[in-house]
Formats: structure tokens, C-alpha cells, sequence
């Protein structure tokens, strides 16, 4: 526990740290984060990730970006379902576009959406003007933050 510690915060302090990281990187930070809550949650939580075969794990992502949505979708959905339930993280590619959704269970509630979600959307709009979206949607039974960024400096569309 006190390693993983360490380790979230040496990646938050980095000082020559840019605007982005890999996303090697920050898929890594996010399983370290996971197994930190996961000492909370114990059985309630689980996670699982896919990537997309064609995703460079060297492309470039909002540094922390990932973590906050899994952070928000622990926060959101799993500490409030009393059986828990999955943090489902999927990247892939459409058009010119990495797509990152992260999924939990729960409902949507009108004006969800607090600083973390506010904190996306600003850095997002900096980072890539218009060639960006980010949506968080009720599917079913899961919610849905869903991030569209150019891959690799193309536009996307």
C-alpha cells in the first residue's frame, strides 16, 4: 500500500512532467490508484481495461485525465451501489480518433458533473480547441464519460 502510495504521488510531483503523458503511463497510474481503492471496496470493486490493438501505448493523453474518470466512476457508481460493481475502461481508435469511455454502474443524475468532470472539459478545450469532445451519457444501467482526442496530432473526423 505505502509502495503504491509513493508511486501516485512521485507521478503527481514529476516536475518536468508536460500537459501529456503516455498512455502506458497512465494506464499504469490508473491500476495503481484501482489497487489502492480496491483496499477500500474490497470485492465490491472491479476493473478491467481493453485497448485496442491498433492504440499506440505511446500516444500522447491528458496527463491524469484517465485516473480522474476512474476516480469519478468509483465515487459515483461503485461506492454507491451496495453490491459495487465493474470500472470498465475502453480505448480505441475511430477516424483519426482516440476514444476513451470509462463505464460504471449507476444512474445519471441531472447536473452530475462537480469539478473533477468541470476540470476535463477545460483542459480538453485548451489542449485540442474543437478537434475534442467529452460526453458523459446514461446507457442502460451504466453511466458513461466517453473522451474523443486526436490520435497522434491528426484532426480527428
Amino acid at each position: 500500500m505505502l509502495a503504491n502510495l509513493a508511486d501516485m504521488l512521485r507521478y503527481n510531483l514529476q516536475s518536468d512532467a508536460g500537459e501529456t503523458s503516455s498512455l502506458s503511463a497512465e494506464l499504469a497510474i490508473v491500476e495503481t490508484y484501482v489497487s489502492l481503492m480496491k483496499m477500500q471496496y474490497e470485492s465490491r470493486l472491479a476493473y478491467q481495461v481493453t485497448v485496442d490493438d491498433k492504440v499506440s501505448q505511446d500516444c500522447p493523453v491528458p496527463r491524469l485525465m484517465l485516473q480522474l474518470l476512474v476516480e469519478n466512476a468509483i465515487k459515483h457508481g461503485i461506492a454507491r451501489q451496495v453490491e459495487g460493481g465493474v470500472v470498465s475502461v475502453s480505448i480505441g481508435l475511430a477516424e483519426h480518433c482516440l476514444l476513451i469511455e470509462v463505464a460504471n454502474p449507476g444512474s445519471l443524475n441531472a447536473g452530475q458533473g462537480g469539478i473533477g468532470v468541470e476540470n476535463i472539459r477545460q483542459r480538453l478545450a485548451i489542449l485540442y480547441t474543437e478537434q475534442q469532445a467529452f460526453t458523459l451519457s446514461q446507457q442502460q444501467d451504466k453511466v458513461v464519460a466517453r473522451v474523443q482526442i486526436p490520435y497522434k496530432d491528426k484532426p480527428c473526423g
